[in-house]
């Protein structure tokens, strides 16, 4: 028995009731503890330790900058910004949403190395952020969140991007839209959002969610 599990057997021996009994009839402690039962001496297991998952910890991480002011900025200026209708144009005004909110101005994603609905699709910003982490964080205020398993929770004001093809959007340029409301993006058009695509983690994987951020 280790000395650190034999302290405790002692200390809980001591504290039995049978045991004080015996030690004030005069019992020395070690025929006590010669005759304890093994229930006597029992050592209770120590509570599992919970372990958070590394998507956890980095989720509270991303959401400790989540700037909720230029979030309802955002929301607000994609819901009053849309269409009214798809009509193909969805990377095009998510990037007028993001000038109206004054985070970045149309013209300015030329400078950022992407051309919304010119020579690039919606699911492309998704490949260019994954390698632009820094320079979307700087420039553009947006951090990259572990997409959610609830569509729930998914901040207001996210930029969520569809890869081709993913939750029955375009198999050629994917989707992009804001979240304007619980359950509601909007882009050129608005729509409630599908919960088996966060559900399902084969589906998850392919959709990507941005926050906005502080500095």
């Amino acid at each position: 028995m280790k000395l650190g599990t034999l302290m405790i057997a002692l200390a809980v021996l001591v504290c039995n009731p049978l045991i004080l009994r015996s030690l004030e009839n005069g019992d020395s402690f070690a025929k006590i503890l010669s005759s304890a039962k093994v229930a006597d001496i029992s050592v209770p297991e120590a509570a599992p330790v919970a372990v958070k998952s590394e998507a956890t910890v980095k989720t509270a991480g991303v959401m400790d900058s989540y700037d909720s002011e230029m979030g309802a900025r955002l929301a607000e200026a994609a819901e009053k910004g849309k269409l009214g209708k798809f009509k193909g144009k969805c990377y095009e005004y998510v990037a007028w949403h993001m000038d109206a909110a004054g985070i970045l101005g149309f013209y300015k994603w030329v400078d950022m190395g992407i051309q919304p609905d010119y020579s690039d699709h919606a699911a492309d910003f998704a490949v260019w952020a994954a390698k632009n982490e820094e320079k979307m964080r700087s420039q553009m205020k947006l951090a990259i969140l572990p997409t959610p398993e609830n569509k729930d929770e998914v901040p207001l004001g996210s930029i969520l991007v569809y890869d081709r093809g993913a939750c029955d959007f375009s198999s050629k340029s994917g989707h992009i839209e804001v979240l304007t409301a619980p359950d509601r993006a909007c882009s050129d058009g608005c729509e409630s959002l599908d919960q088996k695509c966060f559900a399902d983690p084969s589906i998850r994987e392919h959709v990507h969610v941005y926050i906005p951020v502080k500095d």
